[in-house]
């Protein structure tokens, strides 16, 4: 089988990167293993993309999201045919639901920023002009088709809540203003679901903080300064102990998992360069980047997480400014090159613990959340077993139809329709989803649908990224695309 190669569309890019993927192929034969890995973040797999519609289809016709739930439910805002932002979910029909505001001091605006999943959101209710937000901010949760008014702590000014758990404690902050000295100040605080109080969360005297997320142990994150903006990024964690991690964050905490693994941002000291981080147990690891864009900066950073420690986030590109990631396996991929279609995701805020992912970017003239499912596909193809350069590994594939031959393709870069791909002889419109793919081997599947082959892989492999995919051309059907890094 010789693949028909697509010519990019794409502007020309520096090839050395590519040679030395060539290079380096020459030295690997893939194969197939026995052993088909159940997990989800085994594989980087294609996405369906659904774009969800605004409350105004006009000139109004704009709207985003920050929380998806295991049920699909989404929570954002979006604009009515008025020119008013409400919060709103989307349920996983499409269907939209406009929560409306608290109705007091004049408020004309909300946006919803969580949701769990008994479906309970929390966000904020405000005036949306001629008033000052530090003294009309609200924050709410909504249950039950009621929007609630959460109060603040004592003395505050304004209220605001930027996180739920599936327990139904809030977190957010609180605002006040020290009339002696005419400062205004914010402080982290979380909201108890069985006293249905605040607690203050504050660490400084002269402080000022906010509370970002919140896990289903109670352990809450967020930033904390002193009166000399020395900044700290923590967990305030649930048995009244605080992790100061202001060595792994110095730019956003965003979310924490129930595995107590936290994502945000670092400032790189270059410039305005900063990129995506993570933090478990102690450890802090840098995850990169896409790659730059073209005015030669790099930015990245991580916005959600699943608690077997899949990371969602954007980052620079080199097709665009910004792109949508997804990181399993120790490998960032550009979400923009995993869908078929002219939408053009920017950032990816949440996901689920099926790979469902919440994407925010451009639908045709206006600004829409929108919903990437992960394709099933009819060919399951596993990682390398073991997974480990300078050794023989083993590659497998299942599903396949028996008797039939299975071709494994692979290369070093995923990917899109009519960006380089690859269409299968015989099968119209089948593209491999790896750009520039090359055929290693070919087996036979056996009665039960399942092929297997192994070879050696070069030591040089430690630290590269491979990119599989299994074909049956027979059959016109695909694996799922994996991506897998070999351990250094």
């Amino acid at each position: 089988m010789n693949l028909k190669q697509r010519p990019s569309t794409r502007p020309t890019q520096n090839t050395s990167s590519s040679t030395h993927s060539t290079n380096r192929s020459t030295a690997l034969a893939l194969a197939i293993s026995a052993i088909l890995l159940a997990t989800p973040a085994a594989f980087a797999q294609q996405y369906d993309l659904q774009v969800l519609d605004s409350l105004d289809s006009g000139i109004f016709d704009n709207a985003g999201a920050s929380a998806i739930n295991e049920s699909l439910q989404v929570a954002g805002w979006s604009a009515d045919a008025n020119g008013k932002v409400f919060a709103v979910i989307w349920q996983p029909d499409g269907s939209i639901t406009n929560l409306g505001t608290l109705g007091i001091n004049g408020e004309t605006t909300s946006v919803a920023k969580d949701l769990n999943d008994s479906a309970w959101a929390v966000g904020v209710s405000s005036e949306e002009s001629g008033g000052d937000i530090r003294f009309t901010n609200r924050a709410f949760l909504y249950r039950n088709g009621q929007m609630e008014n959460l109060g603040m702590l004592p003395n505050a000014t304004s209220s605001d809540a930027q996180a739920i758990n599936n327990l139904g404690d809030v977190v957010g902050f609180c605002r006040f203003f020290d009339e002696a000295t005419n400062r205004w100040s914010s402080h982290a605080a979380k909201w108890d679901h069985t006293t249905e109080t605040w607690s203050d969360l504050e660490m400084f005297p002269n402080g000022s903080s906010s509370a970002t997320d919140i896990n289903d142990q109670g352990d809450v994150i967020g930033w904390d300064h002193d009166e000399n903006f020395n900044w700290h990024y923590v967990i305030w964690k649930q048995d009244g102990s605080i992790v100061d991690l202001a060595d792994s964050f110095s730019r956003t905490i965003t979310a924490i998992n129930n595995q107590g693994e936290v994502v945000g941002s670092k400032y790189t000291g270059v410039d305005n360069e900063y990129i995506a981080v993570s933090w478990k147990n102690g450890i802090t690891t840098e995850l990169g980047y896409l790659g730059k864009t073209q005015f030669k900066s790099h930015v990245s950073e991580a916005l959600g997480l699943s608690d077997d420690g899949r990371i969602v986030g954007f980052s620079s590109s080199k097709n665009q400014y910004l792109s949508p990631f997804i990181l399993q396996n120790e490998v960032m991929l550009d979400l923009d090159m995993l869908h078929n279609t002219f939408n053009i995701p920017l950032r990816a805020h949440d996901l689920t613990s099926t790979g469902v992912v919440l994407v925010s970017g451009s639908a045709g003239s206006a600004d829409r959340p929108m919903i990437m499912t992960p394709i099933n596909y009819p060919i399951a193809l596993a990682n390398p077993n073991p997974g480990t350069a300078g050794t023989t590994n083993t590659f497998a594939a299942d599903g396949a139809t028996p008797g039939n031959k299975i071709y494994f393709v692979y290369g070093f870069k995923e990917a899109r329709e009519l960006w380089g791909a690859a269409e299968v002889p015989g099968c119209p419109g089948l593209w491999v989803n790896i750009k520039n793919p090359i055929i290693a081997a070919s087996v036979n599947a056996d009665a039960v649908g399942h092929a297997e082959f192994s070879a050696p892989v070069p030591p040089s492999f430690a630290g590269s990224v491979l990119m599989m995919e299994a074909v049956d051309p027979a059959q016109c059907t695909l694996s799922n695309l994996v991506a897998y890094r070999f351990p250094q």
